[in-house]
């Protein structure tokens, strides 16, 4: 899904109509209202975002969700008009992955975001299957230790978290 944020009812229908065919669109008219729909739909694959907005301004927006562990890596474009060079430099500053101006060019958008959606999901793909990997090697490593092997949580109460076989033999 792509998450279209902007107060311009034309710009935000520009935008639909262009990316529709190829995914999911959730619709925002301002910052505030863009939290709430990510809040609704936490596996949005990418924003665009514009900057001038009232309530919330796509700025105010960006550094929120940038320290938000849950939204921080979704790729996020950010779209203004030609001529504001100094709103690309602070968007590009809190994290934004790219920027565009209006007018449109279709085609670039499209490749755009084809290209930063298309990146995110081989690297979380990729990390995924490290950890798994990583997990398995660990396993591995931790059933073969002679002896026994526990992890505990130690906080109000004690609690296992984990022990392998040569442990729970022991006990």
């Amino acid at each position: 899904q792509v998450l279209v944020v902007d107060d311009v009812d034309v710009d935000r229908a520009i935008l639909r109509k262009i990316f529709e065919e190829d995914y999911g669109v959730l619709e925002a008219g301002d910052g505030l209202e863009a939290l709430q729909v990510l809040e609704a739909n936490p596996d949005v694959a990418l924003i665009m975002l514009d900057i001038i907005m009232p309530k919330m301004d796509g700025l105010e927006f960006l550094e929120c969700i940038k320290k938000d562990e849950r939204f921080q890596k979704i790729p996020v474009i950010v779209n203004s008009q030609v001529g504001e060079e100094k709103n690309e430099v602070n968007a590009l500053e809190l994290g934004a992955d790219d920027f565009i101006t209006k007018p449109y060019n279709l085609s670039v958008i499209r490749q755009r975001v084809h290209n930063l959606i298309t990146k995110n999901v081989l690297e979380r793909k990729q990390m995924e299957r490290n950890l798994q990997e990583t997990s398995e090697r660990l396993e591995t490593l931790i059933e073969t230790v002679p002896g026994g092997i526990g992890i505990f949580e130690v906080g109000e109460k004690v609690s296992c978290q984990f022990f392998n076989d040569g442990l729970s033999s022991m006990l």
